[in-house]
């Protein structure tokens, strides 16, 4: 993507210096480009607990524009709280919106789950979706 985008302002800055006049004291020059929106999310189960935090993976971000980031799940118990790096919610509903206004973004970040009772990593686990909807520029 960003060879093209490379690419196209080459292309633009060489359009440019060939239709500029020798004598001329000023010119317009108009551009015009479109970046289609993509935003990709996986996750990479890894389940392990330290001291009551269940970490359960990875999830490998990539989105180039802003976004929201929801998990639906199986309902959790009532105090269960699902994090995302240092992002934090509530996640007993089922659906979790963990992520209300995301920036562009290319990483990953380890995916936990706290204050959950016996049974909720699996429940998680086996029943999570991620859904990311772009919010645009």
């Amino acid at each position: 993507m960003q060879q093209h985008i490379a690419r196209m302002l080459l292309s633009a800055t060489t359009v440019f210096a060939a239709a500029a006049p020798a004598q001329a004291s000023d010119a317009r020059i108009m551009l015009t480009a479109f970046v289609p929106i993509r935003c990709e999310m996986t996750f990479t189960p890894s389940v392990s607990e330290v001291a009551g935090v269940s970490t359960l993976g990875t999830v490998h971000q990539y989105c180039n524009t802003r976004y929201q980031m929801r998990f639906s799940h199986q309902p959790l118990s009532a105090n269960a709280m699902l994090g995302l790096g240092d992002k934090i919610a509530a996640a007993s509903s089922g659906s979790t919106l963990i992520e209300p206004n995301g920036k562009p973004v290319i990483g990953a970040e380890s995916l936990w789950l706290a204050n959950g009772e016996a049974g909720d990593t699996e429940k998680f686990a086996s029943s999570v979706v991620i859904e990311i909807t772009p919010i645009g520029f």
